[in-house]
């Protein structure tokens, strides 16, 4: 991609304060849920192909298939994260959350938002007499559920909170 001269950037924030910020996010918000579901559908395909290399015994074509779903895996992600960390108001102010504040609410302790003895916990998700779930590394496995959480998870799914909400509501 080449570089955008001064002028053309000065054009390109002329045509953003025209455009209403609520129909453009919403715009990109398509445009990126469209191209993720296309990348899961690539994903898939070279899946299978890997597959049928490996069944072959074909390694370099099984080495290529590889290196194409880790791209597709990085650009889905890379898409994500904008979807959902960096969500623009209509002021053009990010009302997301970043990295850093996200990292910071997956370190708030599990001890702050559950009574832990010894690692072990009652599950709050199913009625539990005995303690079924266990936190290691700062992540709740209840065994019962066979399910685990991190504290954003965990406080999204049991106060209903938003993902952006559950990290300012742990930081």
């Amino acid at each position: 991609m080449a570089p955008v001269d001064a002028t053309t950037r000065a054009k390109i924030n002329e045509l953003r304060q025209e455009v209403d910020q609520e129909w453009a996010y919403e715009r990109r918000k398509e445009f990126l849920s469209d191209r993720m579901a296309d990348l899961v559908v690539d994903w898939w395909y070279e899946r299978t192909n890997h597959s049928r290399h490996v069944a072959k015994g074909q390694m370099l074509d099984d080495m290529l298939c590889q290196d194409k779903m880790r791209k597709l895996l990085n650009e889905f992600t890379r898409y994500q994260n904008e979807l959902y960390y960096r969500r623009l108001s209509m002021q053009g102010q990010q009302v997301g959350v970043t990295a850093d504040e996200v990292r910071q609410a997956k370190q708030h302790p599990f001890e702050d938002l559950l009574p832990v003895v010894r690692g072990k916990v009652c599950c709050p998700f199913h009625e539990d007499k005995n303690p079924s779930a266990s936190i290691k590394n700062n992540k709740l496995h209840c065994f019962v559920c066979n399910k685990t959480w991190d504290t954003i998870d965990f406080w999204m799914e049991k106060n209903g909170r938003s993902f952006a909400d559950a990290v300012r509501s742990l930081i």
